[in-house]
């Protein structure tokens, strides 16, 4: 996953509307950590977090400068499970997360948009302070209510190199999102060109 970022502006806040700063980063699983340091990214889309030792994974990411933003599945049940929970609890505080994403892909598991209804109220009520990210892969009918409980739609037609998906792609499916998102809803495009 990699951010593209705004000219002249690195930074390791999330993207807010006034600003517009994007996170230069790369998704990861935690074991791949070393290997970012001194490499100009500034966040991390941690893919399959292990509860026993996220904390130790979040706290190597601050060393070396890196925020994080922890990514679930979340439609594949109708709560967040045991292991996803205790990573929310031991992430809050941490000064390094910067919020949660709970989708990769519309409704991928046999839940679906419920169980991230459901997903993004528990991550709420264990982390009031942290921000819920969806990523998406389709285009389709977007969940106007399910949008307006997270902050921040990631908008992710991958790769964006084959020939069915040129890149203007991201444009056609950033219009189709912007049609439907409420206004408080922030829009980031993720570039994956591989």
């Amino acid at each position: 996953l990699s951010f593209l970022p705004e000219q002249g502006s690195v930074t390791t806040e999330v993207p807010d509307p006034d600003n517009h700063p994007f996170p230069v980063g790369i998704s990861v699983k935690g074991y791949e950590l070393d290997a970012l340091e001194g490499k100009g990214l500034n966040t991390i889309l941690l893919k399959d977090p292990d509860p026993v030792d996220i904390e130790d994974v979040l706290s190597k990411a601050g060393r070396i400068g890196l925020g994080v933003i922890i990514e679930f599945d979340a439609t594949d049940s109708t709560h967040l499970s045991e292991a996803e929970r205790t990573i929310v609890e031991k992430a809050v505080g941490s000064g390094t997360v910067t919020g949660y994403c709970i989708l990769s892909g519309w409704g991928s598991g046999k839940n679906g948009r419920a169980a991230l209804r459901s997903a993004s109220r528990e991550i709420r009520e264990l982390d009031p302070e942290s921000q819920i990210f969806l990523r998406n892969y389709l285009p389709g009918p977007l969940d106007r209510e399910l949008l307006a409980m997270v902050d921040a739609l990631f908008v992710d037609p991958y790769p964006i190199t084959e020939p069915s998906k040129p890149v203007y792609t991201i444009t056609d499916w950033f219009e189709t999102a912007q049609r439907a998102v409420p206004p408080e809803t922030r829009l980031i495009a993720v570039i994956q060109a591989f």
